[in-house]
């Protein structure tokens, strides 16, 4: 069965990209996102300012950031994209957690108590500690923009939090930003660069046994729930 679904995730992955080839031709993608990039660079160091600024305030609003994260690979290149996702995820995230704990804790409670996932969050900090924070950021196990609330109700300090975010959230960062690095090259250049592949290739290896472990610490967890119940 899992040979089946990867065999679909498969064809899935390669339906998208050959779409958005088909896209990018149809509607000229490539010239619109080349303007894009000469745009932010016309807005000199604002530019980087008002993409942090926004991913920032998306973040607090508990808006999904893969969208921005993507654009940010395409306009601002693999390594600028890294460095200015990554601040403003770990910024956003510790301005939602200082929320969650401090401003309005009893209305995130209500909020999230309704997601029997993030439920399990608290006791299984409680059992693993920052491991679980770790865990969490390098992998997409609960939804990212209610997750910075959700520790905010747990019992990890803030500053075990901010640093294990900053330092777990940068793998899939990569990932997310070569990614679109490479697909935004191929649509405004038309070539792939090999580096920025490698790279890519290298951070999916890296997650594989990362999934792995997260993979048997929740299943262990579930485990214990269902024998004390």
């Amino acid at each position: 069965m899992s040979n089946q679904n990867d065999t679909i995730k498969l064809f899935l992955f390669g339906g998208t990209i050959a779409f958005l080839f088909a896209v990018s031709y149809y509607f000229e993608l490539g010239g619109k996102l080349g303007n894009l990039q000469h745009w932010f660079k016309e807005l000199g160091y604002w530019g980087p300012i008002a993409f942090i600024l926004c991913y920032i305030l998306a973040t607090i609003f508990a808006i999904p950031g893969t969208p921005l994260t993507i654009v940010a690979g395409m306009v601002f290149g693999s390594v600028m994209g890294v460095i200015y996702v990554s601040i403003a995820a770990t910024t956003g995230g510790a301005f939602a957690f200082i929320i969650a704990r401090y401003v309005a804790r009893e209305s995130v409670t209500n909020l999230l108590k309704k997601n029997k996932k993030l439920g399990e969050l608290d006791t299984l900090t409680k059992e693993h500690g920052a491991v679980i924070v770790a865990i969490t950021r390098l992998l997409p196990i609960f939804p990212y923009n209610l997750l910075n609330f959700a520790f905010g109700l747990t019992g990890v300090s803030f500053w075990t939090y901010v640093w294990w975010s900053w330092l777990c959230m940068l793998p899939l960062t990569v990932l997310y930003i070569v990614g679109a690095d490479i697909i935004g090259k191929m649509i405004t250049e038309g070539v792939v660069h090999k580096e920025l592949l490698i790279v890519f290739c290298a951070v999916l290896l890296f997650m594989i046994p990362v999934a792995l472990y997260a993979k048997n610490i929740f299943s262990k967890a579930r485990k214990k729930k269902e024998e004390k119940s």
